[in-house]
């Protein structure tokens, strides 16, 4: 339970295969204790950053997703992994300008990181079905 790495690599899988209400009682076993921290501790940005990435990865609960993600960059505005959350939150709620602009900020905080300029290319694109880059190749 908690584990957000687990719903994001299983959770569109298993909706992939046909199996919905298995995806769907993974994702809420996955993102409650997140957002049970979200209302005991409403200013923990990680927790609310949590919340949003595995609803963007698992489109689900997308207004939600985006509500928590603003409260993350509200509390930590230069935290690039916040504001790669709020791209892929806008992307996926089909706001392509506002998932640009955040992803245009996280590469200018962060311009080495070739992920963004990755993910950057992607939100371009503007195929939501398109894989994310990989998180770890720098």
């Amino acid at each position: 339970p908690g584990n957000m790495f687990v719903a994001v690599a299983l959770v569109p899988e298993l909706e992939r295969h046909g199996h919905k209400k298995e995806a769907d009682a993974l994702f809420d076993r996955c993102v409650e204790p997140h957002e049970k921290t979200c209302r005991d501790y409403p200013r923990c940005a990680e927790s609310h950053n949590a919340v949003a990435w595995m609803s963007a990865c698992c489109r689900r609960h997308l207004d939600k997703a985006l509500a928590h993600t603003q409260k993350a960059v509200e509390l930590v505005p230069t935290n690039v992994n916040y504001l790669d959350t709020l791209a892929e939150v806008h992307f996926q709620r089909g706001d392509q300008e506002k998932a640009l602009a955040a992803e245009k900020r996280a590469i200018e905080l962060e311009p080495k990181k070739s992920y963004y300029r990755k993910q950057l290319k992607r939100l371009q694109a503007s195929d939501r079905s398109a894989e994310r880059p990989p998180e770890d190749d720098d």
